[in-house]
């Protein structure tokens, strides 16, 4: 977890992205709330449910995410 991570205003966990492997081996980068995958909606689509084949690419996701929604960065 080398990217930014962002907390939502009275809520302790913070939200970032983290690197699981998949069914096939393959390692796939999903948005976390603490421990778990983020529950969110993005429309019509569970954010719980997208992954990305790239850091960077689920990272540039999780910054205009967390820009849109007001998230603050975790500074420590």
């Amino acid at each position: 977890m080398t990217g930014a991570r962002y907390r939502e205003l009275g809520d302790r966990r913070t939200i970032h992205v983290h690197r699981r492997t998949g069914l096939g081996g393959e390692v796939l980068y999903k948005i976390f709330r603490g421990t778990q995958c983020f529950g969110g909606r993005l429309g019509e689509q569970f954010i719980q449910e997208k992954s990305w084949h790239t850091e960077e690419e689920a990272q540039s996701f999780l910054d205009r995410l967390a820009k849109v929604r007001g998230w603050k960065p975790v500074t420590k």
